[in-house]
């Protein structure tokens, strides 16, 4: 007779059955305990009651902005913010009872002039967002990639949302050298955001749609140079567990424990997860490619790692997909594996392991589940994304 997932979960947080390798129901799943859990289990009863939101965090690089899971094209990034799996995470945590909601963006994922026509993520990576000619892309590292600024024009920003929303917030920066935006709803009246500050932060703000329907929010630069860091959208009558996606293409974990301003990743992040019930750390691939030396690694991991846990959040370390060999050699992705679990052996946190889930890169490619010798295509994304839903959803019983 088959146990039940919560059965399953019981005799795990026990101790009577181990992880990795166990038997099927474990393949994947390394230090599992029910016991790790405690926030996202009160996530789920409070959104399953209808009480209160939820906040799932995903910083990662171009496996989580959804590279190569987009429509067919010369770079499928076409709608890629559909098929990214922390959007089919999502998807998967509603049907199987506990509402979630995806609508936001940050950033452009990585995606610079110099790599890709920019104009690919202004109307394209999502199609509700439209960053005209002036809002080009910053250079350095930011959350989400970098963030867009335009110095020049009064060429609208816009955000359409795909689910009916009453709530924006608006991520942008204060600084000195900032200048004037101004937004407004669906074209009504304007309101200015001053972002000329001596003191340096991510500023959130939040913005009332009115009744709750399929709203715009256009953002415009009024004068200096004007910032956009990014946007997310909910329904406030409706508690869902929200899960913020900020996947930055190339990077690596290093990229994210940059802290030389307050709006660098490393405190846009804390800034970002101090209220997260979860935050998932996808982090291997980019760091295997270089390669990271595996004590450079553990040191920025566990500073996200530290960061993430700062607010209170539960954390899920998981490994990014594995790749061809001819990309990224063996023996440099298994030593950034090792270290991960290493990581998660000392922190004491779960650890989703694609490896041992997926095998290697041609087991996958048999499967039809890559889009090229890094990236998943939408198949894989959505196995990815579904089966870390039914983690949580096991785990947080």
């Amino acid at each position: 007779m088959a146990l039940s997932p919560n059965l399953i979960a019981a005799l795990v947080g026990a101790g009577v059955i181990s992880q990795g390798g166990g038997g099927p129901s474990n393949v994947g799943l390394f230090n599992f305990k029910t016991s790790q859990f405690t926030k996202t289990k009160a996530m789920k009863s409070r959104v399953l009651a209808g009480t209160g939101r939820g906040r799932i965090c995903v910083p990662g690089d171009s496996t989580a902005w959804g590279e190569g899971g987009g429509d067919s094209g010369s770079n499928n990034r076409v709608n890629a913010k559909l098929r990214a799996w922390p959007t089919i995470l999502a998807q998967r945590l509603s049907s199987l009872g506990l509402s979630a909601n995806w609508e936001g963006i940050y950033g452009s994922g990585g995606v610079a002039v110099a790599t890709v026509p920019i104009a690919t993520h202004r109307s394209l990576y999502y199609a509700g967002m439209n960053a005209r000619a002036a809002w080009d892309v910053a250079a350095a590292a930011r959350l989400g990639g970098v963030w867009f600024q335009n110095s020049t024009d009064g060429g609208i920003l816009s955000y359409t949302s795909t689910i009916p929303v009453n709530r924006f917030e608006i991520a942008d920066i204060t600084a000195s050298g900032g200048g004037v935006i101004s937004y407004n709803i669906d074209g009504g009246a304007e309101t200015q955001l001053t972002q000329t500050n001596a003191t340096a932060s991510l500023r959130l703000t939040t913005v009332d749609a009115g009744a709750p329907g399929i709203h715009t929010i256009n953002i415009t630069r009024v004068s200096g140079t004007g910032f956009f860091v990014g946007i997310r959208a909910w329904n406030e009558a409706v508690p869902q567990v929200d899960v913020l996606n900020f996947g930055m293409g190339s990077s690596v974990v290093a990229d994210w424990v940059v802290n030389t301003v307050a709006y660098s990743p490393l405190p846009s992040l804390a800034t970002m997860c101090a209220s997260a019930d979860l935050v998932i750390l996808p982090f291997t691939i980019n760091d295997a490619i270089v390669p990271t030396s595996t004590a450079s690694y553990k040191a920025s991991l566990q500073t996200l790692i530290n960061t993430a846990k700062a607010g209170g959040a539960d954390v899920l370390l998981q490994t990014g997909n594995p790749c061809s060999l001819s990309a990224d050699a063996d023996v440099n992705q298994q030593g950034i594996r090792q270290a991960m679990k290493d990581l998660a052996l000392s922190n004491d946190l779960p650890m989703i392991d694609l490896f041992d889930l997926y095998g290697d890169y041609l087991s996958m490619v048999a499967r039809n589940l890559m889009y090229n010798s890094r990236h998943p295509n939408t198949a894989g994304y959505a196995d990815i994304g579904n089966f870390v839903a039914d983690t949580i959803w096991r785990f947080a019983a």
